[in-house]
Formats: C-alpha cells, structure tokens, sequence
C-alpha cells in the first residue's frame, strides 16, 4: 500500500495554492452575487411598500373633506387678537384619539 503512495506524482505546492485561490475566489463571487440579490430584493420591497404608503396616503387626503379657508382665517384673526381660548385638555383628547385611530389603521 505504501508503494502506491509513492508511484503517485508529487503535486506541486504553487499548483495546488492556485486551485485553492480560485476556489477561494469562485466562493467569494457566488457570496457577492448572493449579497446583490439580497440587496436588489429588498430594495424591490422597500419600494413597493413606500409605494403603498404613497397610495394610502393619497386616499386619505382625496377622502378628506373640503378645508373651510374662511373658518381657518377667522380662527386665525381671532388667536391674533387674543379672543380664541385654546382647551388644552380637549387638544390633548384630539391628539390621543387621532393616535390611537392611526395605530389601528
């Protein structure tokens, strides 16, 4: 048995160092191109779901009703000449509520 060892040829260390490199190397690509695809798809995700934020956001705002401009002036004409009393508790109320309306949506 030993002598079949020895009948082999002896492999050169530079040979062998080289085919390691390029198995070495043919991994790293295939871990490269693993990584882009990993990368590409979530950027694919990403984008959809901005993209359904975008709409959701859009119905939202074509859902809403019509903005009173002449309300919103007299508002702000009375807050300038200190006749508007802000509730601090009912703001605060609004605020709560729209919260919880938004994290159940």
């Amino acid at each position: 048995m030993v002598d079949n060892i020895s009948s082999l040829p002896p492999k050169r260390l530079d040979v062998a160092r080289n085919e390691a490199t390029k198995s070495t190397d043919a991994l790293r690509e295939s871990r490269a191109a693993e990584a882009s695809a990993r990368t590409e798809d979530t950027k694919a995700t990403s984008h959809s779901a901005s993209n359904s934020l975008v709409d959701r956001a859009k119905a939202a705002a074509h859902e809403a009703p019509e903005i009173d401009r002449q309300k919103v002036d007299d508002i702000k004409l009375a807050i300038a000449r200190g006749e508007f009393q802000v509730n601090p508790k009912a703001v605060a109320q609004a605020f709560v509520s729209m919260t919880l309306n938004a994290t159940r949506a």
